[in-house]
């Protein structure tokens, strides 16, 4: 009888084996897509919007946004409207995770902002849009996380409006501030002469 059993399991383990060598490539290929990593850049603009109705400050969105990520300075009086583009993500993701700290006046980072942001998606372009009304003076950092891990952040200051009004020459990241601001730049005044 135990002649018997002994094909039998050689015959068990060769199928054990045919059926590991079939599932190890599928596991592998579920694993790799499973650690594809979420990359992607920051863009900003901010704007005075204060004195605006709340139906029209509602329906005010920024259409050109500056990317970086080093030297950002924002006014105390302007909302701050961020993009994120994604150039990789995975597992289909519908939605990220935002949080937002104060990282001035204390040892640890202090949560001041947490939300669940949906992705956009405009053809092949996926991205996260939201803003933040006048913040506080301060320091801050902006996290995005996926399933509660961190996949990228950003650290930005808010400084008072009129330090960046009398700073002398623009301060790194000035690029950013009043991008809807009336400014000397208009056409008109540009091309006119007194004469």
């Amino acid at each position: 009888m135990r002649t018997e059993d002994a094909p039998f399991k050689g015959s068990s383990i060769t199928s054990l084996m045919k059926k590991l060598l079939i599932l190890i490539p599928g596991l592998l290929a579920l694993l790799v897509s499973c650690s594809q990593e979420i990359k992607g850049e920051f863009a900003w603009n901010t704007f005075y919007d204060q004195d605006l109705p709340p139906l029209e400050r509602s329906l005010l969105q920024p259409t050109q946004f500056r990317f970086g990520r080093e030297h950002l300075y924002f006014s105390d009086q302007n909302t701050i409207w961020w993009m994120y583009r994604i150039d990789q993500v995975g597992f289909g993701t519908r939605s990220l995770l935002v949080a937002l700290y104060s990282v001035s006046g204390s040892p640890e980072p202090v949560e001041i902002d947490l939300r669940e942001v949906p992705v956009e998606t405009s053809g092949d372009i996926r991205l996260l849009r939201q803003y933040y009304n006048p913040l506080p003076v301060g320091d801050y950092r902006l996290k995005i996380a996926h399933q509660s891990l961190p996949i990228d952040e950003v650290s930005f200051s808010v400084i008072p409006d009129d330090e960046l009004a009398i700073a002398s020459g623009p301060l790194p990241g000035d690029e950013y501030r009043d991008s809807f601001s009336d400014s000397a730049d208009d056409d008109i005044e540009r091309y006119s002469s007194p004469y």
